[in-house]
């Protein structure tokens, strides 16, 4: 008796190959479905890749655009910097220039005139102000 039950069981479920096979019949293979569906997958692909390409020019315009910033900042600094130097060379040589002047009047020194401002320098150096 159980077998007999376990047959009429085994005959009522499908085996995968007749499934497959019956679904063949049952919906005819439509080669113009499966070119459209494979054109459409194809499509999605390209405008997949010109939006990351899109996004990609988008950064690199971003990041050189932050470089060029960045590089704008740096010669401001730089040019801040040397303008900054240039201005306290100016006034240590104005200073110098005030010493040599008060050290030894130039008029009653025997030496010329330029070593003054060398002496200044040394004076200068000696006290750690140069």
């Amino acid at each position: 008796m159980q077998n007999f039950e376990r047959k009429k069981n085994e005959e009522n479920i499908p085996s995968p190959e007749l499934s497959v096979k019956s679904a063949r019949q049952e919906q005819p293979f439509d080669e113009q479905e499966v070119l459209l569906a494979q054109k459409k997958q194809e499509e999605d692909r390209e405008l997949r890749t010109l939006h990351d390409q899109a996004e990609i020019g988008d950064l690199l315009a971003q990041i050189q655009a932050e470089y060029a910033r960045g590089l704008g900042d740096e010669n401001s600094i730089s040019e801040r910097r040397n303008t900054e130097a240039a201005g306290a060379i100016l006034a240590e040589r104005a200073r110098i220039s005030e010493l040599s002047k008060s050290t030894i009047p130039e008029e009653e020194s025997s030496i010329s005139p330029g070593h003054n401002s060398h002496a200044a320098e040394e004076i200068l150096h000696e006290q750690g102000n140069f």
